[in-house]
């Protein structure tokens, strides 16, 4: 009806300024650690993290339906918020009408979506005068991985989906992930196959770039133009663990690939 119509548009602007609100935090605040002279001792960017993670590992754990009361399953749409999936929200599919096909191959340009509106909030940033000895090129590597940091799980979880299948009567085939879709036909294998490609390029790729890049800068994290790029990925744990943020994203992706692709 027009009341939970409204309510469900609500939620999905809020879910939309929380993503922004976050990341503008995200951004000042690595941006002052990263640039300033002296080791502030601001707990702001651990605990935003801290956060983040936690409400995309409760997002992930609550696709695991059970029955549940209607203020249970609004519960779960809050904490869907975490994984900035719009498709995570009736509203928001009654309004695009998008089939599981036009998700899909959306999810798929998420990653480059990221680099784009990355390079946007760059120019903003230096346009404002907000970014003041900070090189374009280094603030726009940092906000790109913000961005991948947040939409990392939801994008596996898409994308994952295209794979599990479960047959049904009269040897039918249908996708987990929306009944209404056939498997093994000729539209579901072309995706499978870009399913094969991003996944080797996104889901493993991500947490080896940014292992690779930590690695390569090991003997360099304090440098000013490493901190504002990757700081966002190593300041909160020890010296010796500044790769832990892999750990977080494999476990992430572990526990995805098990949803997604054991539950019954």
């Amino acid at each position: 009806d027009s009341g939970f119509n409204a309510s469900s548009i609500v939620l999905v602007l809020f879910a939309i300024l929380v993503f922004l609100a976050l990341l503008y935090v995200l951004i000042s605040n690595n941006l002052r650690r990263a640039t300033s002279e002296y080791k502030a001792s601001s707990i702001t960017l651990s605990v935003v993290k801290i956060i983040i993670n936690w409400l995309q590992m409760a997002s992930i754990a609550a696709q695991v339906r059970v029955s549940s009361n209607e203020s249970m399953d609004r519960f779960y749409q809050v904490q869907d918020i975490s994984n900035v999936s719009p498709f995570q929200f009736s509203s928001f599919n009654c309004m695009v009408q998008a089939n599981y096909y036009t998700q899909f191959y959306a999810t798929l340009a998420v990653p480059l979506v990221c680099v784009v509106v990355g390079f946007c909030l760059t120019v903003i940033q230096f346009l404002t005068r907000k970014a003041k000895g900070v090189r374009f090129l280094d603030m726009f590597v940092m906000v790109s991985q913000m961005l991948w940091f947040f939409t990392y799980s939801m994008v596996s979880q898409i994308i994952l989906g295209i794979f599990e299948c479960r047959d049904l009567d009269r040897g039918i085939s249908v996708l987990s992930a929306d009944l209404a879709v056939q498997c093994e036909t000729s539209k579901h294998n072309s995706a499978v196959k870009l399913g094969y490609i991003f996944g080797a390029l996104y889901i493993a790729g991500l947490p080896l770039q940014v292992f690779a890049q930590l690695y390569w800068n090991r003997n360099n994290l304090q440098d000013r133009s490493v901190k504002v790029r990757y700081m966002f990925l190593f300041h909160n744990y020890r010296k010796g663990l500044y790769w832990y943020e892999c750990v977080n994203m494999l476990r992430k992706i572990g526990l995805v690939t098990a949803l997604v692709l054991l539950q019954e």
